[in-house]
């Protein structure tokens, strides 16, 4: 039977379904030879991704070819790119790169290729201060991650020892990965999450102000995933409204989620960032 894949999240259709339910992205052809309905292959996205040699656009550009690549994978190459302050493009499954940026690019494809397959920590309910101290911690050790969709941590599945005696330092032995994460905090607690929100703030201020100007800006792109994420664990701060503080969370995620590996319209991206720009402009 003929069938389709979603070239963002990987999921299989009947050729006859055109647009992913989920994603909302165009399905790609299946060829039989790549068709995952065969026997004998293991449990979807068990294998690590090939790494692939780039062809020369048009323009001079790279263009890298990950249609092979699951959904998954092609996020966490993604952040990595977004975290390294590559600018790049998505068409479709296709990395789209600068040539000068080609060793570096190299390099994070390999080192997703090498990952196999991810695993996930629930760290979506932590404090922020507590999120922070994770991702500097994951920085310095040198470990690629990336926020899911709900806000929790990925890794990929060669680094998860090492991220698992990471959560034993900032948690203690017995709130490891999984588990129910920091202590409570003490009686500064109030305050640190009072600097945490301003932080917030400030970051996605000029995250959304940058943005504006040039949407394909890797390094603001970076800033914005990372401070979208972390707002998502904050609680309601002293002085907002619930309404208030809802729209800028849900705008900086929807501006956030701009950047996922499809294609990328950037006047939808200046909208959405003049938009979170005006919001924050009475508060930061």
């Amino acid at each position: 039977m003929a069938v389709s894949r979603c070239p963002s999240c990987g999921e299989l259709y009947i050729a006859a379904v055109p647009v992913c339910a989920d994603c909302g992205v165009v399905l790609e052809p299946v060829a039989d030879a790549d068709d995952d309905g065969g026997g004998g292959g293991g449990s979807a996205g068990g294998g690590a991704p090939s790494a692939t040699a780039p062809r020369t656009g048009p323009d001079g550009t790279e263009i890298r070819d990950l249609h092979e690549w699951s959904g998954e994978d092609r996020r966490l190459l993604d952040g990595l790119l977004d975290r390294a302050g590559v600018a790049r493009a998505w068409q479709g499954t296709s990395l789209v790169t600068a040539a000068a940026e080609g060793a570096e690019v190299d390099e994070l494809v390999a080192s997703v290729a090498a990952a196999g397959e991810t695993v996930g920590y629930e760290v979506a309910e932590w404090p922020a201060a507590e999120r922070e101290r994770l991702v500097v911690a994951l920085d310095a050790a040198g470990i690629g991650w990336w926020w899911d969709d709900d806000g929790d941590l990925a890794v990929g599945a060669a680094d998860e020892a090492r991220v698992d005696a990471l959560f034993d330092e900032l948690t203690g032995a017995d709130g490891g990965p999984g588990g129910s994460g920091p202590d409570a905090p003490d009686d500064t607690g109030e305050e640190a999450d009072g600097l945490a929100v301003q932080e917030v703030l400030s970051d996605l201020f000029v995250a959304s102000d940058r943005l504006l100007h040039q949407p394909l800006d890797g390094p603001s792109v970076r800033l914005l995933r990372e401070a979208a994420a972390r707002a998502t664990g904050l609680g309601l701060p002293y002085g907002f409204s619930a309404a208030v503080w809802r729209r800028i969370v849900e705008l900086a995620a929807d501006l956030s989620a701009r950047f996922e590996p499809h294609e990328i319209d950037e006047d939808r991206i200046r909208e959405e960032a003049a938009e979170l720009r005006t919001l924050l402009r009475d508060v930061v």
